[in-house]
């Protein structure tokens, strides 16, 4: 696959004013030379809360393809289609092309992980000693490849439990009003229907004999930080 055309192709189709694909990072070191006017945003969440509502949020949206509830796709899938017509339109009526978008979004961030093994909180919970290295090296792959690969000039790092504060620096940044961002459309409380295993999950089990890997992340981000400042 050419990628680089792929990206381009991407982005023309889709008129794309702002990509958040989380999977960018893995072509992070294309994007600069192939999008020379893009800026570049780093939103950081810490990395136990990211795991947990990534778990949280597969486990939600696997269910619809394996049937956790109906016993089948069916109406699942007709909901699934309404709220993301965009992103699934080239899918139509083929529940097996979702699945299969879902099954190489889950070896992306879990390899040797099935679906299947998400639509359970309780074997969910049973696999964390599996899952939390491989969440955990997701977690810093992703970052560093940005750190990485992106120019100091056109990265702007930004902690998600500062958001809020950061918005006068997010529209300078991006070269917009400030006014213009409003929390009215933004992302907020999308997991609400995956609060149950969110309270199940505990942080401590994610972390545990991971805190070199995210301490190593931390202060990268911390010394890229200075860096920009000074």
């Amino acid at each position: 696959m050419d990628v680089d055309a792929f990206l381009l192709s991407r982005q023309d189709v889709a008129k794309l004013e702002v990509d958040s694909c989380t999977c960018l990072h893995w072509a992070s070191h294309r994007l600069p030379h192939l999008f020379p006017e893009a800026r570049f945003v780093l939103c950081v969440r810490d990395c136990a809360s990211w795991a947990i509502s990534w778990l949280a949020y597969l486990h939600q949206e696997v269910g619809i393809f394996v049937g956790k509830e109906s016993g089948g796709i069916g109406d699942g899938l007709e909901r699934v289609m309404q709220d993301r017509q965009l992103y699934f339109r080239e899918a139509g009526s083929q529940p097996s092309i979702l699945r299969d978008r879902w099954e190489r979004y889950c070896r992306a961030v879990m390899p040797g992980q099935k679906l299947e093994n998400f639509t359970c909180d309780n074997r969910i919970l049973e696999l964390i000693p599996d899952l939390a290295p491989q969440l955990v090296r997701f977690w810093s792959r992703s970052t560093l490849n940005v750190l990485q690969n992106i120019p100091d000039e056109r990265l702007l790092i930004l902690r998600l439990h500062a958001l809020e504060s950061s918005v006068g620096r997010l529209a300078s940044f991006v070269g917009i009003d400030e006014g213009s961002l409003t929390a009215e459309g933004g992302h907020l409380n999308k997991g609400q229907e995956a609060s149950k295993l969110r309270d199940m999950l505990d942080p401590g089990a994610i972390l545990d004999g991971h805190q070199d890997e995210i301490s190593q992340v931390e202060d990268a981000l911390s010394l890229r930080c200075s860096e920009s400042v000074s």
